[in-house]
């Protein structure tokens, strides 16, 4: 599912299909966080998934990276539901200008995306952001693509 901003400043992906969320293995590199999110080593969370988020580029340097998480967090808090998410940088391909939300999508659409030129860089930069903002490192049971490096769980604070 594809949610556009009203302000036409961003977008984000999110799976309608939950993702099961697992405890790493004992020598994670996160293992006290995890084991202090799942209170248990072997407790399954299935969560929806945040599989993209793009700030147009007339945007970024304003905080919008950051706002969006943020602002998921908020609402997962809200409604008492964990969501999972992935560092994954990208840029969308195409030569299309991107002159918002709107515009980004149509080009996601029609071009689809690519890691960016320094994704490690990138990656690690997300990673400490979703981590700053409470996100618990973990592993996906099913993933695919994604490295368990890259997956992240935030625990909503009024989770059953």
């Amino acid at each position: 599912m594809l949610l556009i901003d009203p302000n036409d400043k961003f977008f984000l992906e999110i799976s309608d299909k939950t993702t099961q969320v697992t405890p790493p293995s004992p020598d994670w590199e996160d293992g006290d966080d995890v084991n202090r999110y799942f209170n248990q080593p072997l407790k399954e969370v299935y969560s929806p998934l945040v599989r993209l988020i793009d700030v147009s580029r007339h945007q970024r340097g304003k905080g919008l990276q950051k706002l969006v998480p943020e602002q998921l967090i908020d609402i997962a808090n809200q409604v008492g539901e964990s969501f999972a998410i992935v560092a994954d940088p990208f840029v969308l391909k195409g030569h299309a200008p991107e002159i918002g939300a709107k515009a980004a999508v149509r080009k996601l659409l029609n071009h689809g995306y690519e890691p960016t030129q320094h994704w490690l860089q990138d990656c690690e930069k997300q990673r400490r952001r979703f981590a700053s903002l409470g996100g618990v490192n973990t592993r996906f049971a099913n993933a695919t693509v994604s490295q368990p490096f890259q997956q992240f769980v935030d625990p909503s604070d009024n989770e059953d």
